[in-house]
This record gives C-alpha cells, structure tokens and sequence, in this order.
C-alpha cells in the first residue's frame, strides 16, 4: 500500500471513530474526556487495521481469480475484521473485566451490538476502499486507452508515409531486372521485390495462411543464400494440406533470421536450418555454432513471436536448445 492510500486511511479511519464514539458518550451521559478518548482510541485502531486489512485484499491479485465479480472479497474481509473486533473483546473482557462497549448490557445483547457495529464501519470502510481502487483502475484504463489511440495514430500516420516509398522501390527494381541481362541479377531482384511486397501487405495483418508464409520465408532464403552460397542450407518440408492452416506474419522469417544471426554459415561450417510439420506444429531447428565475435542482441525477435502468439492466439511456442541444436516449435491455427 502506498502513502497515498495510508493518508487517506488514516485520516479516515480518525474522523470516523470520532463520529461512532459520539452516540456512545451521549448516550451514557458521560462528559468525562478520558472516556470519550477511550472510546475514540479503541474505534480508531479498530478500524485502521480494517482498512489496511481492506487494501491488503483488493490488492492481492493472487486473490483475484477466487472471486468473482470483485467486490465479493469484501465479505471474507469484513468477516476477518469484525471477528478480530469480537476477539478483542472477549480477551479485554476476560483479562481486565472491561468491556469496550459498556458493562451494563447483556453479553448476547452487546455481541450483537459489536457485530452489527463492527459489520457496519468495516463495511462502510471496505465501500470506500473498493470505490477508491476502482476509481484509479478506471483512470489508468482511460490513460491507458488514451495512449493507444495516440500509438494508433502514430501507426497509421507511419503507414501513410511507408506507402508514399514503394511504388518507387517496385518501379526501380523492375528497372532494375530490365536493366540486368544476368539471370542470377533478375532472380536475385525479383526475390526482393517479392520479400518487400510481403512486408508492406502484411505488416498490419495478425494472421497468414502457411502457403504464403512459406513463399515469403523462400524468398528471403533465396536472398540469404546469394550472401552465403552453400554456407546456408534450408530444407522446407510441410505436408501439403496444411497450407491453407494459419500463422502469423514473418514467424518463419524471424526465426530463420535469427539463426543466421547467431551462427557461422561457411563452406566449412554450412548453417543447416530444416522446417517441417510435427501434426500442427510447424518445428524450425538449426544446428548450433555461435560465432566467435556474436552480434549483441537484445532477443527481441524471439520475445516478438511468443508476445504475438500470446496476445492473437493465447498459445505459446516451445523453445528446446541443447549444445548441437535449437529448435522452436511453431502452433498452427484453424483457419
């Protein structure tokens, strides 16, 4: 609980203790000061350990999910405190033969006294508390709605001026190509305009058919392998009837990349990197060997896949990497 929450409970908690000792002194006829701080002291520690018991409740997020809708946490709360209340009193009652409401009523009449008044000011206190935390849930969801509408915007303005740039990139590597009379030239242009294409259509699209994903991850191959010769090998093998299953955008590329990132791809040492099927699972694996000088990386393209599974299609991928191999299996999902 943070200090706001504390003040606020505090001053509270005061206040209120000084209105709920009232009644009682009117009612004795008691003008002694030293009773009226008794009685004021006693409510106001009370009801303090109310509240931080209160905030220690709504703000356990492990509790959560037992209670549904939310609120409902208040009734174990305010039983906890009202059966302190009732504790408190049986043991000042048996030690000092004192009774923190008054003596002169009877023991079944002023149990039901202390519960009813006990229920009411945790009640009372356990209403503002959840009051107060929705009121903030509410502000940091309208904060929070605010900021993605901003970073929607921002998307789409970053959109309008990414579509400004590819009608003169196509155009220049079709020029490109028509200026070109080698055939590995042609090839070579042809598979980048494919891999920028696929990245300009699919940029804001959550989820791709396998076909078109394995096209797209083929033609960054064939890209890769015109900077690494056999250095690079890549064996694609994915049944047939699933090409119509999906995937999300760029898996296959990221994770090719990734590979080729932290590993040599020599004659010597060629980098091998087999894609298949596993059922419904899309499994990449590359035999591992680091470079000697490895690029620093944050593992963002890693965290980006398992973020998008998590957040498009509430699933996980597997990681399994031992010395020789790294392997990262892929879900499918129906279309």
């Amino acid at each position: 609980m943070d200090r706001y929450h504390l003040k606020i409970g505090f001053y509270l908690t005061l206040a209120l203790a000084v209105l709920a000792s009232l009644p009682r002194v009117i009612r004795l006829g008691n003008s002694d000061l030293d009773a009226f701080l008794e009685a004021v002291v006693y409510t106001f520690v009370f009801e303090l350990c109310s509240w931080l018991l209160h905030q220690y409740f709504l703000n356990n997020h492990w509790l959560s999910p037992f209670f549904r809708p939310r609120w409902t946490i208040g009734i174990v709360s305010v039983g906890i405190t009202v059966f302190v209340y009732l504790s408190i009193e049986q043991l000042s009652n048996a030690l000092f033969r004192y009774s923190i409401i008054w003596d002169s009523v009877a023991p079944i009449r002023r149990y039901i006294w202390l519960i009813m008044r006990g229920t009411l000011l945790s009640s009372f206190l356990f209403f503002v508390a959840y009051y107060l935390q929705q009121n903030e849930e509410s502000q940091v969801a309208k904060l929070e709605n605010e900021r993605l509408k901003q970073e929607n915007l921002k998307a789409t303005l970053d959109v309008l001026k990414q579509q400004i740039s590819p009608h003169f990139l196509f155009n220049s590597l079709n020029t490109l190509k028509s200026m070109s009379h080698e055939e590995p030239v042609r090839a070579f242009t042809i598979q980048l305009a494919n891999v920028y294409r696929y990245l300009l259509s699919y940029t804001n699209t959550d989820v791709i058919s396998v076909k078109d994903e394995l096209a797209f991850a083929e033609s960054y191959l064939s890209i890769q392998k015109a900077r690494f010769g056999d250095g690079l090998r890549c064996h694609i093998k994915i049944a047939a009837t699933l090409y119509d299953q999906h995937i999300l955008p760029f898996v296959l590329q990221l994770l090719i990349e990734n590979a080729i990132k932290h590993n040599t791809a020599t004659l010597a040492r060629p980098l091998i990197i087999n894609i298949v099927n596993d059922g419904n699972v899309i499994v990449i694996t590359n035999n591992r060997q680091p470079k000697h000088l490895a690029e620093p990386s944050p593992g963002l393209g890693l965290k980006n896949i398992q973020l998008r599974y998590d957040m498009i299609a509430h699933q996980k991928i597997d990681i399994i990497a031992n010395e020789s191999t790294w392997t990262v299996k892929v879900p499918l999902l129906n279309p």
